[in-house]
C-alpha cells in the first residue's frame, strides 16, 4: 500500500558548509518528540521514531548528508565544489518526506523547490523559504 508520486521538477542547494549540520538535524529526528506521522518504538528506555521506507537503524553508521538522503530515496547531484545542486526521487512512494525537509530546512538555500506529482495527477511543491518548509498545490484554473 501506499500513495505512488513522481517527481518533475526541482531547483535544491545546500551548500558543502551546511551539510554537517543538515546530517545532524535528520539523525536527531529518532528522538525528537514533536515529529508528526512517524512511528514511535522503545530502544533503551528511549523512545525512538522510525519513518515510512526508511532503515533509521543505519543513521549511525551513514557518515554523509548525500548517504543520508539516499536512505530516504533521494539522490543528490554535487559541484566540484562539494556543494548539493540537485536532488532526485529515486522511489516510488511518497514516505515522511514532510518531516525530512522540515530537518533540513535551515541548510536548504532559499528559492529551493521539489515540484511532485501524485497518482491521480495532483500537482504540489515542497518550497524552501528563509529556512523554512512549506507544501504549496498547483492552482489549475480555466481561461
Amino acid at each position: 500500500m501506499g500513495y505512488y508520486i513522481q517527481q518533475i521538477d526541482s531547483k535544491f542547494f545546500i551548500a558543502a558548509k551546511d551539510k554537517p549540520m543538515a546530517l545532524q538535524a535528520i539523525r536527531y529526528l529518532r528522538y525528537t518528540e514533536n515529529s508528526t506521522g512517524s512511528g514511535r518504538h522503545s530502544k533503551h528506555g528511549k523512545t525512538v521514531r522510525h519513518f515510512s521506507w526508511v532503515d533509521t537503524s543505519t543513521f549511525d553508521d551513514i557518515n554523509t548528508l548525500e548517504g543520508m538522503l539516499e536512505e530516504w530515496g533521494w539522490l543528490t547531484s554535487m559541484k566540484i565544489t562539494n556543494d548539493i545542486v540537485d536532488i532526485c526521487f529515486n522511489r516510488e512512494k511518497l514516505g515522511d518526506e514532510t518531516i525530512l525537509f522540515e530537518a533540513i530546512a535551515p541548510y536548504v538555500k532559499h528559492g529551493s523547490y521539489i515540484q511532485m506529482q501524485g497518482e491521480e495527477g495532483s500537482l504540489w511543491r515542497w518550497v524552501f523559504k528563509n529556512g523554512q518548509f512549506e507544501q504549496i498545490f498547483a492552482k489549475i484554473t480555466w481561461d
